[in-house]
């Protein structure tokens, strides 16, 4: 459905671009269409290549001692929403054994997702035990109930507000080649709750 969707969008804006002489703003209003379908399903192709890379071995995680709390500073710093609050607060100081590009991608994900549907995104990092457990907190309308316990699978989305509906399984297929672990909840007091745990170094 993601990828025959942008597809279809393609095809029948050209189809209706063709179809006669047009004044040239229909054109352009055509072309913008399809680059907007286009550049939806890049995304989507992307993703599923850099998935089945992860999935099959060929993309190991280059691991290195890394400092998780500041990782986090720096995705909340570095993502802008329209109309959204990303702000890294609570901050345990712990080292993890992670490679940088992929967790940062990772978090990026989480973040750039829950702000689709919410006005503030929390990202705080604590320890539990043997683990370090970087959180991303929304305050947006939760995950639907029916989707919550699906919601890492792919082309599952939590609300129409979405984008291919791979984020999230790309997220947990880079915290599984870690071996750590993730979970989604939605929270009491409103708003939902994305759970990254991973080894602390050492």
């Amino acid at each position: 459905h993601e990828l025959r969707t942008p597809l279809a969008v393609i095809q029948a804006s050209a189809s209706h671009a063709l179809s006669r002489d047009r004044e040239a703003w229909e054109y352009q209003r055509s072309l913008a269409e399809i680059q907007v379908a286009t550049e939806r399903a890049g995304s989507g192709v992307n993703s599923l290549l850099e998935m089945a890379r992860l999935e099959a071995g060929q993309a190991v995680p280059r691991l290195a001692p890394l400092r998780l709390d500041l990782l986090v500073e720096e995705v909340a710093a570095a993502t802008r929403l329209d109309g959204t609050v990303v702000e890294a607060d609570d901050l345990t100081e712990v080292i993890v054994s992670a490679d940088y590009s992929l967790l940062r991608q990772a978090l990026s994900n989480l973040a750039t997702n829950a702000g689709a549907r919410a006005e503030r995104v929390t990202l705080t990092v604590r320890v539990e035990d043997q683990w370090a457990v970087a959180d991303v907190v929304d305050d947006g309308p939760g995950f639907d109930a029916e989707v919550l316990p699906h919601v890492f699978s792919r082309f599952k989305r939590g609300d129409e507000k979405g984008g291919t509906g791979l984020g999230l399984a790309i997220v947990k297929t880079i915290v599984d080649a870690h071996k750590g672990t993730i979970e989604a909840a939605n929270r009491a007091e409103g708003g939902a709750v994305v759970s990254v745990r991973l080894r602390v170094a050492g």
